[in-house]
């Protein structure tokens, strides 16, 4: 029979006379693994701490576009018809009352002619009739002088007869009272001198209505040259009016100074009252705002003076950076169509921001500048890559509000809080 301890193993032969390795001593750790467990124990001590210490942004994404402070406004015509020029382009400088296009006026260029030419008409009958009262008052004036020449005398002549008669009545009067001469005669005196009075007073009467006449038509002339000023200064009115109104509505001028964005009409078209000509924007040279959109259930926790990081979409972020900035206004209520093509002055930009972003809502945000005042980026800019960074007007850029900045703890506790929440509610 063969022996019976090589039929079982050592370790069941252990485990049947009690001898188990659960009756050794109990050892947590060999002692060449202390070393390790102290470095594991430290790492995961710092984990928890850089998890309290290290702060993670809360952000919200949006879209938006870098826009002049002035911002950008259309200027439009003032009437309608054609338009016969354009004398600005995009990219020029204008400075404000500069024409910008000008649209033919053919009606008011005719009322125009016709004017001018009632004018000249009226001018040249004024200093006709001027020219020819020239020449009869120096006519009637020759005329009248040999009239008064005359009268004067016959006046001196009447004078001299008067005194004689006067003499010789004198006389017979005195023979009268002597009563040396019939009564008669003394009569026949007094008749003679009351006859050359009469003459005389005549006389002077005549000399009277000439002067009278003479006025007379002095005042006429005048009257009748007052008038025909009057029409001509009418004329010359009318035609300064027109010449006016023709200059209102056939030049288009800017209403501020600034630099041309785009055309938005072309040499020979018809356009109506109130139709853009071009977009003009103001005060170019200033530092530029952002007008973003967020969409509106996000738009509810963005504050004024939050951080705002801009990445124009001319740039790359993860090469030069972003541009700083902060909230300076948030829209109470939801942009609508019109009110974004008030502000952007492009429909194409709207249909954009309406077709990506759900119930936009504006955001105003003006960019951080330096003590020099240029644009103030996340990185400085090398010298070779300042014109790159060189960002205009109208550029496009994604843009993210910093709403907060939590713990990566806090961030990880709330984390956990919703997979629990969302595995420990299950009812099965």
């Amino acid at each position: 029979m063969p022996n019976s301890a090589s039929l079982f193993r050592d370790k069941a032969r252990q485990a049947a006379a009690g001898q188990l390795a659960h009756d050794d001593a109990l050892r947590v750790m060999r002692p060449r693994f202390w070393l390790a467990g102290l470095a594991l124990a430290a790492l995961c001590a710092g984990a928890v701490a850089f998890g309290f210490v290290f702060t993670v942004p809360v952000t919200v994404q949006g879209r938006g576009i870098l826009l002049s402070a002035g911002g950008v406004i259309d200027v439009v015509a003032n009437t309608s018809g054609q338009i016969t020029e354009i004398a600005a382009r995009p990219g020029a400088l204008l400075g404000a009352g500069a024409v910008v296009a000008r649209i033919g006026q053919p009606d008011l260029e005719l009322q125009l002619e016709a004017a001018r030419a009632a004018h000249d008409d009226a001018a040249r009958s004024h200093d006709q009739l001027r020219a020819f009262q020239a020449r009869e008052a120096a006519a009637s004036a020759r005329a009248q002088a040999q009239r008064l020449d005359t009268l004067d005398g016959r006046l001196r002549l009447l004078e001299s007869r008067r005194t004689a008669l006067a003499e010789r009545r004198a006389g017979f009067a005195d023979l009268a009272r002597r009563g040396a001469i019939a009564r008669d005669r003394l009569l026949d005196a007094e008749s003679d001198l009351m006859a050359v009075e009469s003459s005389l007073a005549d006389a002077r009467d005549e000399r009277a209505q000439l002067e009278a006449a003479a006025t007379a038509r002095r005042i006429d002339a005048e009257a009748q040259l007052l008038r025909s000023g009057i029409a001509r200064d009418e004329a010359a009115r009318k035609v300064a009016a027109l010449q006016t109104q023709l200059e209102r509505l056939q030049e288009v001028r800017a209403p501020f100074g600034g630099r041309v964005v785009e055309l938005r009409a072309n040499t020979g078209q018809i356009v109506q009252n109130g139709s853009a000509i071009l977009a003009l924007e103001r005060d170019p040279d200033a530092a530029p705002i952002l007008i973003a959109y967020v969409a509106g259930f996000e738009a509810k926790r963005v504050r004024h003076g939050m951080a705002v990081e801009i990445a124009p979409a001319s740039t790359t972020r993860e090469e030069q950076g972003f541009i700083r900035g902060r909230v300076v206004r948030v829209s109470e209520a939801p942009s609508s169509s019109a009110g974004m093509m008030r502000r952007l002055q492009n429909d194409r930009l709207v249909d954009r921001f309406m077709s990506q972003i759900d119930t936009p809502v504006e955001v105003e945000v003006a960019i951080e500048t330096d003590a020099a005042g240029a644009v103030l980026w996340s990185t400085p800019a090398p010298d070779g890559d300042r014109a790159a960074r060189r960002v205009e007007n109208g550029t496009l850029a994604e843009v993210t509000f910093t709403l907060a900045e939590m713990p990566l703890a806090a961030l990880a506790v709330q984390a956990l809080r919703g997979l629990s929440t969302e595995y420990g509610d299950d009812p099965e």
